[in-house]
Formats: structure tokens, sequence, C-alpha cells
């Protein structure tokens, strides 16, 4: 993994933490995500499936994200970006 793509990884983890859910829906999203952001940065070995599943993921939850969470989507967006080029 390369040191950007952990800094981005890194930075959407901890806006996660700090983003206050406004239902349990959101909260529990929320929770998914940092699962697997946290899953991704401690998996050495770069697992494209690993990639894959957190990229769908990240896509899903823009969608449930943009109107509530504009500034969070700005930082799933540049997640994105690195894992459309793994």
């Amino acid at each position: 993994m390369d040191e950007k793509f952990r800094q981005s990884l890194e930075q959407l983890h901890t806006e996660l933490e700090q983003t206050q859910p406004m239902d349990p829906e959101t909260r529990q999203l929320l929770e998914h995500l940092m699962k697997d952001i946290q899953s991704a940065l401690q998996d050495s070995t770069g697992s494209q499936h690993r990639y894959t599943a957190l990229s769908q993921r990240l896509t899903d939850s823009v969608k449930r994200l943009e109107e509530s969470h504009p500034n969070l989507v700005l930082s799933i967006g540049q997640v994105l970006d690195h894992l459309a080029n793994v």
C-alpha cells in the first residue's frame, strides 16, 4: 500500500470517528466503514479482494451520506480514486 493511499485511509477513518450520525442506520454504516478501513490498513499484502469489497462499500455509502455529510463524501471520493488505481 503506498503512503498516500494509507494517509487517505487514515484521514477517512479519523473523519468517520468524529462524525455524529443522525440515525441508527447511519451509525451502523459508519461503524462498518471504520472496520473495513481498519482491516485495509492492517492488511500488509494489499489484497485485491479486500480493496474491491472496501470500494463497493464506500461507493454504496456515498449515496447514503451525500446530503447529510458532504465533507465526508469528499474524503470517501479521495479513497475511491486511490482504489481505482490499485
